[in-house]
């Protein structure tokens, strides 16, 4: 028989870790572009869960975690080579390669902003994404699969 305070601090150790690495996000197709109410950024920005951090939600008011949301998104935007004018129009306008960026931008932000930290320094953290390519690009064209993985490899070398 084990020990019930070890098995205690054993799981506890693990929820604190899954509570700060970022949430696998399957991707197995291209997002739904057909909804055109809303800027392809303000999409991005729909799609994001707020922070578990206690202190990061403590610490920020409403106004200051959306500029931060605001800040991330772009910033992924800029990795994945989605450039102002395209965050800025709507899904729809976007090509079949830039779409695909869009919901990779998406999941980014689905995977790490929820566990975003911050250290004794005051410097917010967000860990680097972790997506699932479920057979994302097997039926893409050669010149948009090489656009997404070029961006795909722009993000591992952000990290």
């Amino acid at each position: 028989l084990r020990d019930t305070k070890e098995e205690s601090s054993v799981s506890e150790s693990l929820a604190e870790r899954i509570h700060k690495d970022p949430k696998p996000i399957i991707i197995d197709s291209k997002p739904d572009c057909f909804d055109s109410r809303l800027s392809t950024l303000e999409r991005i920005l729909a799609s994001v869960p707020e922070p578990r951090s206690i202190e990061c939600r403590e610490r920020f008011t409403d106004d200051e975690m959306n500029e931060l949301k605001q800040c991330v998104a772009m910033k992924f935007c800029e990795v994945m080579g989605l450039k102002e004018e395209q965050y800025l129009s709507t899904p729809d306008d976007l090509t079949p390669s830039q779409q695909y960026l869009f919901g990779l931008v998406c999941a980014c932000m689905e995977s790490s902003f929820e566990n975003i930290s911050m250290n004794s320094d005051k410097v917010v953290k967000i860990p680097c994404p972790i997506l699932l390519l479920d057979e994302l690009l097997d039926k893409e064209t050669y010149d948009v699969a090489s656009k997404v993985g070029r961006a795909l490899l722009s993000l591992t070398e952000m990290s």
